[in-house]
């Protein structure tokens, strides 16, 4: 019997010394630990048992780290300026997202920061954009420089665009018949007024349905295909 009343005596202690480690090493924990996920554990009378929780805690947070850091590079990837967005509204959302990189410790070079950017940009800016790249050494030259050389030439992309809906103005215009030129000038400025928009290209393709001439104009911000009849005409604009 004495044997037995050992056996239990030691058991007993052991018991308590794990209870006592569990306390110091709650105790350890609080300090290094942020109160939520201290808060979430310390119910643990163990030392063991405040590990195992501790583990499957950073378990957890270790997976919602990386779908976030998938999410991160998913809308890094897939960023692309918005029809006539002015460039500073394409580099701020852009540099917002390369923060976020940053912050989750997904790094990029410079290079490649700035042929995303360079190449999500609209077409208006793709001739400086190719330029910029044939260039500058894109090592050295990190995203805000790139922003700065293109906000350079801000007025030629302007005067693209000028020229564009002036080219769309005077073939708008001289297509008309002369006995309805003034009623297709005013339905023009009208339009022009709704929609003044950049002009992928103009009327490079022309069709006949029976008399009436359809002339085929791609735009940048019509998502549907409306039809605009010039008053006493034969002649259908379609704008894509």
């Amino acid at each position: 019997m004495n044997w037995l009343w050992l056996l239990i005596q030691g058991l007993l202690c052991c018991i308590d010394e794990t209870m006592l480690n569990g306390l110091h090493v709650s105790s350890i924990m609080s300090r290094g630990l942020s109160d939520e996920i201290y808060n979430s554990i310390n119910s643990n009378d163990t030392a063991y048992g405040l590990w195992k929780d501790l583990e499957r805690q950073m378990r957890g947070a270790e997976v919602g780290q990386r779908i976030q850091q998938t999410y991160t590079v998913w809308n890094y990837m897939a960023f692309y300026a918005k029809p006539n967005e002015k460039i500073e509204d394409s580099y701020l959302p852009f540099n917002k997202l390369i923060n976020e990189m940053n912050r989750q410790k997904l790094k990029r070079t410079n290079i490649e920061l700035n042929i995303q950017f360079l190449q999500s940009l609209q077409p208006k800016w793709k001739h400086f954009s190719i330029a910029i790249i044939q260039n500058q050494d894109l090592n050295k030259l990190d995203i805000n420089n790139s922003f700065d050389l293109l906000k350079r030439n801000q007025k030629e992309v302007n005067e693209i665009r000028d020229g564009f809906v002036s080219q769309l103005h005077s073939f708008w215009y001289l297509s008309c018949p002369r006995t309805v030129q003034t009623s297709c000038r005013r339905e023009m400025r009208n339009w022009m007024k709704k929609a003044f928009v950049v002009v992928r290209e103009a009327a490079k393709r022309k069709l006949s349905v029976g008399n009436t001439t359809i002339f085929c104009i791609s735009t940048l911000t019509f998502d549907t295909m409306s039809r605009r009849q010039c008053a006493g005409s034969k002649i259908l604009v379609l704008l894509e």
